[in-house]
């Protein structure tokens, strides 16, 4: 990846490395710096393997961003994608986030199925309508 700074590209310290508020993250080993290649996991996101205390750990992509240019006041435990696209890293597309918002989020935008499209429905939408009616 190229080394030079995108337009607007901001980058902030983080246990040796630097990561930019595009999400993309530099790394400074044996004195050669490099962008770092993002990999995906199972679940979607973008990750670097970082290496920390003599271990290379996985660390998501979103989250470096967060933590670096995010404040979290309230101490949420999660990072929410804005417009529900794993890939954009961008801390403006970035908010931390509760479980239950992150869930509520992602069912409203249609990421998670809600209803008779979900993988755990055991009724459709009309098989629950018909038993919700009462009979005449």
């Amino acid at each position: 990846m190229k080394l030079d700074d995108l337009v607007g590209e901001l980058w902030k310290d983080f246990s040796g490395y630097q990561v930019s508020n595009f999400g993309r993250v530099k790394s400074f080993h044996k004195g050669k710096v490099k962008i770092l290649k993002p990999q995906l996991n199972q679940h979607g996101y973008l990750y670097v393997q970082l290496r920390t205390e003599k271990k290379i750990k996985p660390f998501r992509i979103h989250r470096l961003a967060a933590q670096c240019f995010i404040p979290n006041p309230e101490e949420k435990a999660q990072v929410n994608h804005i417009d529900g696209n794993k890939f954009n890293n961008h801390v403006s597309n970035l908010e931390w986030c509760t479980p239950s918002d992150n869930q509520r989020h992602a069912v409203i935008t249609g990421l998670r199925p809600s209803g008779e499209n979900s993988s755990l429905a055991k009724f459709t939408n009309e098989q629950v309508r018909y038993k919700l009616i009462p009979s005449a």
